[in-house]
């Protein structure tokens, strides 16, 4: 990752020294992660092996509770090698640190016997819900399930009924595998090997102590709040959930500074003979891809650095603070797009076959930015409101 190269010679962090070793291994199935739409098992085997799947697992269950800085370094160096295993990795990870939130009777149910379990999710509450006694009945069909033929649980969003006020909240359920059936509807042409496939539940019953709010789970008001003392787990669940979008968008963009670069050096123009190094216009893409690459490093580093500083403070982030972290990972993601967009267009014809590696970071990045999360439009909005002092829109993821 060139756009990296700059920085400090202090030894990178060990689990991103650890990615970097697997790289080739991974980039070796990236073509069948593809054709097969799914992310082979070698590749779990392998992240499992070391450690990034447990980047933030609690310690009690043998998770690693990492920084978020080390972590996310390490997803965006994953992506470079293949970006479908990079999105579901992290994802995959990640959701350890919300069950890390909810009942410990849950965390049990989860890690007790099987430590290397991993959970998935569908976020979007499109599940209908119907409390009843000691819980709810649940019923539905979850899309973009990405990973879901590695788990062993799942989070599916429904709208949760507040007790006291009566509000529909967004919440999460808990739902293990014997509860739900896949059905493979992930026909893609990007992020082609994440799975990302349709979870249906039919009528299941999920206890109640299964369940939280995003509102509990960014708020420290969950039943599990505070079973774990590391510092990871002071922070809310979105912006560590989130982050990984912008992550992996970066880290796409990255690998295609690195693939222009060594195909204009080689490239020669097939009517002319002229070595397309030579070319301005080739070179200037490449340094204003550079530069954007570099400002999405900085930003990134800027709000994962923030990240850990708020945990080891065990601060509570504030309004302004949370409108930023949100706001700067699309921000970020979009001058991915840009930085990977130009470089397409300066490559020529042949950097649409399939045997082209910048073709893949192309549609990858922008099925990285096709995440609501990542939709720039709904960033400024949540931005540009706070800025003017206006009332938050609900709407607005």
């Amino acid at each position: 990752m060139e756009a990296n190269k700059e920085k400090s010679a202090a030894a990178p962090p060990d689990l991103v020294n650890k990615v970097r070793g697997i790289m080739d291994e991974i980039a070796t199935r990236a073509d069948d992660c593809e054709a097969n739409r799914v992310v082979p098992v070698e590749n779990i085997q392998t992240l499992h092996r070391v450690g990034l799947l447990d980047s933030v697992k609690p310690k009690k269950f043998g998770g690693l509770e990492v920084s978020p800085p080390e972590m996310f370094q390490a997803f965006a160096e994953l992506a470079g090698a293949c970006p479908s295993t990079a999105w579901v990795s992290s994802l995959l990870a990640v959701h350890a640190h919300a069950i890390a939130y909810y009942d410990p009777r849950l965390q049990e149910e989860i890690w007790g016997d099987d430590p290397e379990a991993l959970i998935g999710s569908s976020i979007a509450p499109l599940g209908k819900l119907k409390p009843v006694e000691g819980g709810y009945r649940l019923s539905g069909r979850f899309p973009w399930s990405s990973g879901c033929d590695h788990v062993s649980w799942c989070l599916l969003g429904a709208l949760i009924e507040d007790e006291t006020s009566g509000q529909k909240l967004h919440g999460l359920l808990a739902v293990p595998r014997a509860d739900y059936q896949i059905e493979d509807t992930w026909y893609s042409s990007a992020l082609k090997g994440t799975g990302s496939k349709d979870v249906v539940v039919n009528d299941v019953f999920v206890p109640g102590y299964r369940a939280e709010t995003l509102m509990a789970l960014n708020t420290g008001t969950s039943r599990g709040f505070g079973t774990h003392k590391g510092d990871i787990y002071t922070l809310p669940f979105q912006p560590i959930f989130a982050s990984n979008f912008s992550a992996v968008a970066y880290g796409i963009a990255e690998s295609a500074l690195d693939v222009y670069r060594e195909r204009l050096q080689n490239r020669v123009r097939a009517y002319t003979g002229a070595k397309a190094s030579l070319s301005p216009p080739g070179y200037m893409r490449l340094a204003e891809s550079y530069h954007e690459v570099r400002a999405a490093r900085l930003i990134l580093e800027s709000e994962w650095n923030d990240f850990a500083d708020h945990a080891a403070r065990r601060a509570a982030p504030t309004l302004d603070t949370m409108v930023r972290w949100r706001t700067s990972q699309a921000y970020a993601t979009r001058l991915s797009v840009s930085a990977v967009d130009r470089l397409m267009m300066a490559s020529g014809g042949s950097a649409i076959l399939l045997s082209s590696k910048l073709q893949r970071c192309f549609r990858d990045v922008h099925g990285a930015a096709a995440h609501a999360y990542s939709d720039y439009d709904i960033a400024t909005q949540i931005l540009g409101r706070h800025l003017i002092g206006a009332e938050p829109d609900p709407t607005l993821l």
